[in-house]
């Protein structure tokens, strides 16, 4: 298997590894109750949530790091603009 084909295939187990996130939706109910802030909630899901959300961003990270190898035999300026791409689209959705 080539170097290529290796960075390939862990960007593309990290990028499924983002798909983690969708079951944050219904965990996050809790919050947007009308109590969760003034009395007792459960806090459970929601730092639940926040470790998916963490591990999210992590491989959103390692998403872009490792198709950095792949991109740069199109140009060193491409990939390294796609990588700061990424990341900033990143850092927008973490805001």
């Amino acid at each position: 298997m080539s170097s290529l084909r290796k960075y390939s295939l862990a960007a593309g187990l990290f990028y499924l590894l983002t798909f983690v996130s969708i079951p944050t939706l219904g965990l996050y109910r809790s919050v947007r109750g009308p109590s969760f802030a003034t009395g007792p909630g459960p806090d459970l899901p929601v730092i639940v949530g926040v470790l998916l959300e963490m591990i999210v961003a992590l491989a959103g990270i390692g998403t872009a790091v490792a198709l950095y190898p792949v991109i740069r035999r199109q140009g060193q300026a491409r990939a390294v603009g796609f990588v700061a791409s990424y990341l900033d689209r990143l850092a927008q959705k973490a805001a």
